[in-house]
């Protein structure tokens, strides 16, 4: 948590980081193994489920940093993993706020949490199974 930060050699070494110790372990136990790498997912701030958040800036940079990192290296052991994004089944568009956290998913704000957040997790990681299903060999 404190330690994200908004530097790109931050997000890039975050990125590398997941390519060594959980791509690597997996592929290394068998090489068609799928990998899908699921992004960050919103963080509030205090009692505001408001986004864009002062964490959102470092959020989308690591996650973008990861996803370019999967999606850009033609090295053989990227052919089975795909990224895919876990910030939009977290929010919703309020007339009045603008969009934002839904608490009854993320109640602190940070943590997916109930049968709401339970139920976007879930939708994230079956779009990533549909998108490695389609995208992988």
């Amino acid at each position: 948590g404190a330690g994200l930060s908004h530097s790109p050699r931050s997000a890039s070494l975050i990125a590398h980081t997941i390519h060594y110790t959980d791509i690597f372990f997996l592929q290394s136990q068998d090489p068609s193994t799928k990998v899908i790498v699921l992004g960050l997912t919103p963080r509030g701030e205090k009692s505001s489920f408001a986004q864009p958040s002062i964490w959102t800036g470092a959020l989308d940079l690591i996650n973008s940093s990861v996803k370019h990192r999967i999606e850009q290296n033609t090295d053989s052991k990227y052919a089975n993993v795909v990224f895919q994004p876990c910030t939009e089944p977290f929010l919703r568009v309020s007339d009045a706020r603008g969009r934002e956290i839904r608490e009854t998913a993320m109640p602190d704000g940070l943590h997916p949490q109930g049968p709401d957040g339970f139920e976007a997790m879930g939708k994230c990681l079956v779009d990533g199974v549909a998108k490695a299903e389609r995208v992988l060999p």
